[in-house]
């Protein structure tokens, strides 16, 4: 091999690894009882329908979120750039506890308009021992949309959850074009649980919201000191299929060149 090969090859070498660093995974199981505060920050006060016992406590090998405690990443995923895609696993202790997951979501701060900001599930447990996909919303928007908003309970087909037993896992996704939720009973639960369900919806972007931030978040969205506990959570992205082309194609042009010469 020539030394002009051998640059060609070390330039895309470079240009590769600046794409597939350009955002990183970010993975927890929570097991060392102290929350990393490189990858995540917590929401646990607000002016606006304070609770007064939120909280987040990594304890027990587990995260718990108390009340409307929020977990959500430090770094930004912006769906407008690719799929995002996020995961992990949760019990509850209450069987009417109700969880909101974000993509794009804002800081979680005091005021009002950043409290829920961002594309938001609402999912909401009900004392029959099911779950119910309340809702699917843009929050806090000034441009794109997200939808359909489910007219009726599309979760109907997970059934006899127990509280503080059943393990339930989640999956959740985000790129320019689409959403989707799926839940079901994550594989070893023994507690009797049973039923998946998948919702989807159509991104109409890009997107756009009154805050910078493209957080992904998590938060137990409860009073009366119900918890949610949180386990083996995990947002990973995707570089956009329209740059990885387009990089392979400055590549392939790249090396015929250096060929002809």
């Amino acid at each position: 091999m020539n030394k002009a090969k051998l640059t060609t090859v070390f330039a895309a070498g470079v240009v590769l690894a600046i794409a597939s660093t350009a955002s990183a995974n970010v993975f927890d199981d929570f097991d060392d009882n102290s929350l990393d505060g490189s990858k995540w920050g917590t929401h646990t006060t607000d002016q606006v329908g304070a609770a007064p016992n939120m909280a987040v406590t990594e304890e027990n090998m587990a995260l718990t979120l108390t009340e409307g405690g929020t977990i959500f990443t430090r770094q930004n995923f912006n769906s407008d750039d690719g799929l995002v895609t996020a995961s992990g696993e949760f019990t509850i202790n209450t069987l009417n506890d109700r969880l909101f997951f974000y993509f794009d979501a804002g800081g979680f701060g005091s005021q009002a308009n950043f409290r829920h900001g961002g594309l938001v599930y609402f999912i909401f447990g009900n004392n029959a021992g099911g779950f119910i996909g309340d809702d699917l919303r843009m929050q806090n928007d000034t441009g794109g949309s997200a939808g359909p908003r489910p007219p009726t309970e599309v979760f109907n087909s997970i059934a006899n959850v127990v509280a503080d037993s059943t393990v339930l896992e989640f999956t959740a996704t985000a790129d320019p074009t689409a959403t989707t939720f799926s839940l079901g009973v994550a594989s070893g639960d023994t507690s009797g649980a049973s039923g998946s369900a998948l919702w989807t919806g159509t991104i109409t972007g890009p997107l756009s919201f009154n805050h910078a931030m493209r957080r992904v978040a998590f938060s137990n969205n409860s009073s009366g000191n119900k918890t949610l506990v949180l386990d083996n959570f995990s947002v990973t992205p995707e570089p956009g299929s329209i740059a990885l082309i387009g990089l392979g194609a400055l590549m392939l042009g790249a090396a015929r060149r250096m060929k002809r010469s």
